[in-house]
């Protein structure tokens, strides 16, 4: 079987694409200092390039997740009522004090 260029070009680009498409994130400083995350190769001239795993998504974990961050968002919400609650209760007690 006989390839044409353009074939081989074709074969090339997929082959590299599905090699990169594993799922990897890479970390790395630029020139200026500015750090990256990607899951695209660094350039060359990258410093400190470290490849992360890529931690596939849980649906289940991030709603369970999400609610426990509700949770505690509302129990902090609770907290904040009581105190305020308790500080009003102190100040109307001052206040019936002074003018008894």
């Amino acid at each position: 079987m006989k390839l044409s260029i353009l074939q081989h070009v074709l074969l090339f680009l997929v082959l590299a694409g599905a090699s990169s498409a594993h799922g990897d994130i890479f970390a790395w400083v630029d020139e200026e200092g500015t750090r990256h995350f990607s899951n695209r190769i660094p350039p060359v001239q990258a410093v400190g390039v470290r490849t992360l795993d890529e931690v596939p998504f849980d649906a289940q974990a991030d709603l369970e997740r999400r609610e426990q961050e509700q949770r505690e968002q509302e129990a902090m919400a609770w907290r904040e009522i009581a105190e305020r609650e308790a500080a009003l209760a102190r100040q109307e007690s001052l206040i019936e004090a002074t003018y008894q």
